[in-house]
């Protein structure tokens, strides 16, 4: 896909409203790319699509490389004679089309892929995936991926390739993965993964991370590389500390690794996800690698702060959200979370009117950006407030489970939001 000025939407898999109680690879998502392409959009970005694990988080993935089972379509498998139709309605998905009951869509599935092998299973996903990604392209869309930085400390990779990991002669971990304090969390986010062994994998060319970034490739057009700030400075927690306060920085493989993963695949495109407590040293390895960075409205509007995020600071290669996943829908900001300070400078500064509202105000700041690509959360597009949030960084509950329901996809402003992207050349 060519990357030129253009608009998006940032909806995951599991929210699109497939039946069977969460998103998958069928209709419903060949619909939602049709009203990608009639709203004049040219990219669809997701979440990771690994299977998860802990707290359903698509950032906590056992097996890096295997697919999430949960989103192929049932109704294709019907189809192809593989399941029987009974069978699949016989199941409790759960009675909330807006949220995932994922304890009910997992022990569904269970149930009637028992006949599966693991490897028939990700044979489907494949074959699944590859139709609608052929669909997407036929349609103009591009697919945008996510690729967390880190796998868990119990994760398959870890245990098949110890050697590029920090391990003691345990096979524990001798430090964990985190963040300190930062605009999400006073306390520091202590994730918990295994930390790399950057030596030991530079040793061997960096064998694993090459095979992950491919697989990624294979699935998107283009690629969102997670924490990019950890490839310049990582944020190191003692093993067993209980908070993130706890750890310190420590020097990332620079340079050389970004420009080693990005040079073995010259035809996907990579999103350096540049957020959180940023450093010169990370903007540096930015500037170096060519990468287009991220630019979020919703930490722009502060009078007291001359931001990096406000629109004229921009150059042509970034990538500008209103807010990413991890933060709130725009109504939400305006609503509940921002001050109303930088309500008032946002006003001020985007001129919004009370007849176009906060809102599209905000869309039609980051379309008007120079932003080379747009995107918005499909929330935004249609106004949804707090029960809409995707993920609320540093909490345990509640999370990933927002859908998007057939009603609401069929009320999108389509001819809104067609408009307001050819006003602005994207």
């Amino acid at each position: 896909m060519e990357f030129t000025r253009s608009s998006g939407v940032l909806l995951p898999m599991f929210s699109i409203p497939s039946p069977y109680g969460i998103g998958t690879m069928g209709k419903a998502a060949y619909d939602f790319i049709d009203f990608l392409a009639d709203a004049g959009q040219k990219w669809w970005q997701m979440l990771p699509v690994e299977t998860t694990g802990y707290g359903n988080s698509p950032y906590y993935c056992l097996d890096a490389f295997e697919s999430n089972p949960l989103f192929i379509d049932l109704d294709m498998l019907i189809k192809d004679g593989l399941l029987k139709k009974k069978d699949v309605q016989a199941i409790d998905w759960g009675d909330d089309p807006s949220r995932v009951d994922y304890d009910k869509v997992w022990a569904g599935r269970k149930k009637l892929f028992a006949k599966f092998t693991p490897e028939q299973i990700q044979e489907l996903f494949a074959k699944q995936w590859k139709a609608m990604k052929d669909y997407a392209h036929e349609k103009g869309i591009g697919l945008i991926g996510d690729l967390p930085i880190y796998v868990p400390a119990e994760s398959k990779d870890v245990k098949e390739n110890p050697g590029d990991f920090q391990l003691d002669e345990d096979g524990k971990p001798k430090a964990v993965a985190g963040v300190p304090p930062d605009g999400f969390s006073a306390e520091g986010q202590l994730w918990g993964n295994a930390l790399y062994d950057w030596d030991a994998m530079k040793k061997n060319g960096y064998n694993w991370w090459i095979r992950r970034v491919g697989r990624a490739a294979d699935l998107f057009d283009m690629v969102r590389i997670d924490h990019f700030r950890g490839f310049a400075q990582y944020w190191a927690v003692p093993y067993g500390a209980t908070s993130a306060k706890e750890g310190h920085w420590e020097p990332g493989p620079g340079i050389d690794f970004v420009k080693t993963i990005t040079g073995w695949f010259k035809d996907t495109k990579f999103i350096a996800e540049d957020l959180g407590v940023i450093t010169q040293d990370v903007g540096t390895l930015l500037k170096e690698s060519g990468l287009p960075g991220m630019k979020v409205l919703e930490f722009a509007f502060d009078p007291d702060y001359d931001s990096d995020f406000l629109p004229h600071a921009y150059d042509e290669n970034c990538i500008c959200y209103i807010g990413t996943h991890d933060n709130c829908t725009a109504r939400e900001w305006v609503e509940c979370d921002a001050p109303q300070k930088c309500i008032d400078f946002a006003k001020l500064y985007l001129n919004i009117t009370k007849e176009e509202g906060m809102v599209w105000g905000l869309i039609r700041g980051g379309m008007s950006s120079v932003a080379r690509l747009f995107v918005a959360q499909m929330q935004d597009f249609l106004e949804l407030g707090a029960e809409a949030r995707i993920n609320r960084p540093g909490t345990v509950g509640g999370n990933w489970e927002w859908r998007l329901t057939k009603q609401q996809l069929k009320a999108a402003p389509v001819a809104r939001i067609k408009e307001i992207t050819r006003r602005y050349g994207r």
